[in-house]
């Protein structure tokens, strides 16, 4: 699949509702550009909420039996998106009573934490079906790139990062697993909770799919691909040389931002579970997401073909915020921060849309 002209690559990290900020950035390039995301860019990776944006940003408008990539336009804008993200993100963050009766002590709450996903899904999956529909995954505007984390496969059939992939594979496997539409059609509903159900906050997704000719079959209870990759910007690159091997690749990879030191950890003289419980999945993303980063630089870095890598995230973000406090005030907050993070980058996405121009 060569192309002479040069190819846009985004990628959306992780951070439940903290993926308003990356949404305005989104929102500034589509003003900016005078196009919908999913024109000016050739792949879109996303992880969790980011692949619940890239998703969203992806979704075709209705009917969407347009017979290719080209013909299809996009359905929601990244101003739309984030509307949803304001209005209705309390609808997935919802706890059942019992579980907003348990969080009036620390000690019933973690109690509770024990036994319980802190969120059902009930709440996730009727908005993913009422912004996504019935809409097949393989109908995405342009070519997207999920990630997810399969609990189900064992050791001796791959590695369990899932790769879920709107377009046919392209040439030259590399070791992990995929998924393209030839085998598999899959929903962007499920795709949607498959990436974003954080373990211990949301249950696990379960998918079962059978190919058109039912040759193969798809099963797996899958989480956040979070646990393994917060940062797919690794993964995009990787898969856009794979695409377009003797292109030139533009990386726009949009993060959320990093929240200090652990501060409540470092405080403590003997820190135990309460102490840890806010930290704790933070711990266990940020230093794959700075590993992942370190490579991705040294592989451009050492590469034949000619590759740009753009890394905007926030500085620093206050370490009150939770990724899955969805109160006006967080709200507020965030919308705060993306706008003055749009204007720490304006330098920065001026040069990136001039490319953009360029290219379309």
């Amino acid at each position: 699949m060569a192309s002479s002209r040069p190819i846009f690559v985004l990628s959306i990290d992780g951070g439940g509702i903290l993926g308003i900020i990356p949404l305005k950035i989104l929102e500034h390039i589509e003003k900016e550009a005078g196009k919908p995301i999913a024109e000016l860019f050739d792949l879109i990776t996303g992880v969790s909420t980011g692949g619940i944006i890239a998703l969203g940003l992806t979704m075709p408008s209705r009917p969407y039996a347009a017979p290719s990539l080209g013909c299809r336009r996009a359905f929601y804008s990244a101003k739309n998106m984030s509307e949803i993200y304001k209005t209705r993100a309390c609808d997935i963050f919802k706890k059942t009573s019992f579980g907003r009766f348990c969080d009036m002590t620390r000690v019933t709450s973690l109690l509770y934490a024990l036994f319980f996903s802190q969120y059902q899904e009930k709440g996730a999956e009727a908005l993913f079906k009422e912004v996504l529909g019935d809409t097949p995954f393989s109908h995405a505007v342009t070519r997207v790139l999920i990630l997810a984390y399969n609990l189900q496969r064992s050791l001796h059939k791959g590695p369990r990062l899932k790769l879920f992939r709107s377009y046919p594979k392209p040439l030259k496997q590399p070791c992990y697993h995929h998924i393209g539409p030839k085998e598999i059609t899959f929903l962007m509903k499920d795709v949607a909770r498959a990436t974003s159900s954080v373990p211990t906050f949301f249950p696990a997704k379960y998918m079962h799919y059978r190919s058109k000719t039912n040759v193969s079959c798809e099963t797996g209870y899958f989480v956040d691909g979070a646990v393994v990759v917060n940062d797919p910007a690794l993964f995009a690159f990787l898969e856009a040389r794979r695409l377009f091997p003797d292109s030139e690749i533009f990386i726009l990879s949009l993060g959320i931002g990093k929240s200090g030191n652990y501060d409540a950890v470092m405080k403590s003289a003997s820190p135990g579970i309460l102490t840890w419980k806010k930290d704790f999945f933070r711990l266990i993303v940020d230093p794959h997401a700075e590993s992942h980063r370190s490579l991705l630089r040294k592989l451009i870095k050492n590469s034949k073909k000619s590759t740009s890598y753009c890394r905007i995230e926030s500085k620093k973000l206050p370490n009150t915020l939770r990724f899955d406090d969805s109160s006006p005030k967080t709200i507020e907050t965030l919308n705060a921060i993306g706008e003055a993070l749009v204007q720490e980058e304006k330098e920065t996405l001026r040069v990136f849309l001039e490319l953009l121009k360029k290219k379309n």
